[in-house]
C-alpha cells in the first residue's frame, strides 16, 4: 500500500532559506528509526512535508529512508542511496506528517559525511 495526497490540499512554500534545517551533527544515523522534530517549522494542520535531503557516504548503497511517524512497514518509506560511494545525492522527499510535527527517519549505521535537510514546503 502505498500514500496519495489528497487533492484540495494548499501548499506553503518556506522561501529563499539560507541554511539546512538539520545538518550530520542533528541527526543520528545507526541503523535504526529516529525521529526528526519539525514542529517548530510546521503548523499543527500540515498533512504532507516536502524535504531536501542531501546525503554522502564513504560506501555504495547506502541507505537514508523517511516515514510518517508510527508507521512500522517497510513499503511505506521513502528511500534516497548512495550509488557511487563518496558521491553526494540529492533528493525531494515527501512525507506524511501527524499534527506533532514528527517524521522519522532511518540511515545506515555507517560513517555518513553529509546528511543535510531542510523543509521546502508543506501541505495542509
Amino acid at each position: 500500500m502505498f500514500s496519495l495526497r489528497p487533492s484540495g490540499l494548499r501548499r506553503k512554500y518556506r522561501g529563499d532559506l539560507n541554511a539546512w534545517d538539520a545538518e550530520i551533527g542533528d541527526v543520528t544515523l545507526d541503523g535504526s528509526w529516529n525521529e526528526l522534530d519539525l514542529s517548530a517549522i510546521l503548523p499543527v494542520n500540515a498533512k504532507w512535508v516536502t524535504l531536501v535531503a542531501d546525503i554522502n557516504s564513504p560506501g555504495a548503497g547506502n541507505h537514508f529512508k523517511t516515514r510518517k511517524k508510527g508507521n512500522t512497514n517497510a513499503y511505506n518509506t521513502t528511500n534516497t542511496y548512495t550509488p557511487v560511494a563518496g558521491q553526494p545525492v540529492s533528493d525531494v522527499i515527501t512525507v506524511p506528517v501527524g499534527a506533532d510535527g514528527i517524521i522519522e527517519y532511518w540511515g545506515n549505521n555507517v560513517a555518513w559525511t553529509v546528511c543535510n535537510i531542510y523543509v521546502m514546503y508543506w501541505e495542509y
